[in-house]
């Protein structure tokens, strides 16, 4: 049995000697008995990337080795695989939990060793604030072509001083303020925070507020039987078209101008 001596030399001499019989003279022969070291494998620690990372072996060890050979179950690729750092790059679309092993051959007589790592890929985030809209300036804005995935927390924030009646779910509605009607429009912004270790994403949309439409048919007037009567002080606002209509059986001979 080896001493640590013995270990640390790498090798001992075995020396045997016969004792002869009577006045014969004793006999020795000696033997190196080679100690080879025991091959020991660590793979590291387990970690987590996010989709569509490569990732880097920068922890793993072994002692005692003639060859090492790294090996997965997963889709990705392993660049370097004979050495102790190597790379794995992960198929397009990988997620999920995937073991690494480190394979570690032995010298000599020794047994070979072998440790295995979790690397578990996180699925990336994804967010979409829906399409481009326009409301009138009177209404509310219920969102709902918006979507997101693969997030820890989502949150909505507007460009402008509107409020959401929750800006932590995914189809919230929208009421804009004074300044935002005056403004136009407002740019309304859907963040999804990442599963750790994978980054934040975020996507916009553009909400188009119409000033709503205004009809001023001017003051009550009168008019004497048989004549006409010019109008001269009606307005309206913010219209595409506008059209006079009447309650009598008389004619208006144009209802589509102001005046």
């Amino acid at each position: 049995t080896p001493g640590n001596t013995d270990l640390v030399n790498g090798s001992v001499e075995l020396t045997l000697t016969a004792y002869g019989n009577g006045a014969c003279n004793p006999s020795t022969d000696a033997m190196t008995l080679a100690i080879t070291g025991a091959a020991l494998a660590n793979a590291g620690s387990d970690a987590e990337i996010c989709q569509g990372i490569a990732y880097l072996i920068e922890d793993a060890s072994a002692e005692n080795y003639s060859s090492l050979l790294w090996q997965s179950n997963g889709n990705g690729l392993l660049i370097d695989e004979n050495t102790l750092m190597p790379t794995y790059v992960p198929a397009q679309g990988e997620t999920g939990d995937i073991i690494l092993t480190l394979n570690v051959f032995a010298n000599g007589s020794c047994t070979d060793a072998v440790d295995s790592r979790l690397l578990s890929i996180k699925p990336m985030a994804s967010v979409s604030a829906g399409n481009d809209a326009s409301i009138c300036q009177s209404e509310t804005y219920f969102i709902t072509s918006s979507s997101a995935s693969h997030y820890s927390d989502i949150l909505w924030t507007s460009s402008g001083n509107g409020s959401f009646d929750d800006p932590q779910i995914i189809h919230p509605v929208y009421t804009p303020s004074p300044s935002d009607i005056a403004n136009g429009s407002v740019i309304l912004t859907f963040t999804a925070y990442g599963i750790s270790p994978c980054e934040n994403v975020d996507d916009q949309m553009n909400l188009t507020i119409v000033p709503g439409a205004l009809a001023d048919a001017g003051q009550d007037a009168e008019v004497c039987q048989g004549n006409e009567f010019a109008i001269t002080d009606a307005s309206a606002d913010n219209y595409s078209n506008l059209v006079w209509t009447h309650n009598g059986q008389g004619t208006l001979s144009n209802p589509l101008i102001i005046d």
